[in-house]
């Protein structure tokens, strides 16, 4: 009887941390979603938006001991699926603006910027992890694959501070 309170308090247990985490997660996923689809305007062209935040990303890369940024192509057709991608073969990022354009056929910038701040991640992973290539081929490596759960907490955890980086650097207002 003992045995069989103390395994029910530990499941009730359980469950309410699976719960209690589910809705950080989602308080967090609401936020991103808001900073994303906030109005912002640049001051510069989409190349530059685009380097500056590679360059707001130079504490961590050097931390990593990354000596090069990735380069950065902005492309401005729409792709069918994608909103940007890292290539590994020639370390690049591609953007697709297009991909990026809002309501009053606007460009998001903030979708723009956690775009890159995901994609970055994915050459911080190439270039310093082995199990990097493995996952990206593994039958597995899609949405919910360890890499691209990292890249999107990486982009969520970074993107208030580089807005506001880019604001101070008179980029975006």
């Amino acid at each position: 009887m003992l045995i069989e309170n103390i395994f029910r308090t530990i499941l009730g247990l359980s469950c309410c941390i699976v719960i209690l985490s589910l809705i950080i997660d989602l308080i967090i996923n609401v936020n991103t979603f808001f900073l994303t689809k906030k109005q912002y305007f640049i001051c510069c062209t989409y190349t530059k938006l685009c380097n500056e935040i590679m360059f707001y990303t130079s504490n961590d890369l050097v931390k990593m001991g990354i000596k090069y940024y990735p380069k950065v192509k902005v492309n401005y057709y729409r792709h069918k699926e994608k909103l940007g991608h890292y290539c590994p073969n020639n370390n690049e990022i591609v953007i697709y603006l297009k991909n990026h354009i809002g309501q009053n056929n606007n460009y998001e910038i903030g979708q723009i910027v956690d775009t890159i701040l995901h994609e970055v991640r994915h050459y911080q992973q190439h270039k310093t992890t082995k199990e990097f290539f493995e996952e990206l081929n593994s039958k597995n490596y899609g949405y919910n694959s360890n890499i691209e759960k990292d890249a999107r907490k990486y982009a969520r955890n970074n993107l208030r501070n580089c807005l506001a980086y880019l604001k101070q650097k008179n980029i975006i207002y």
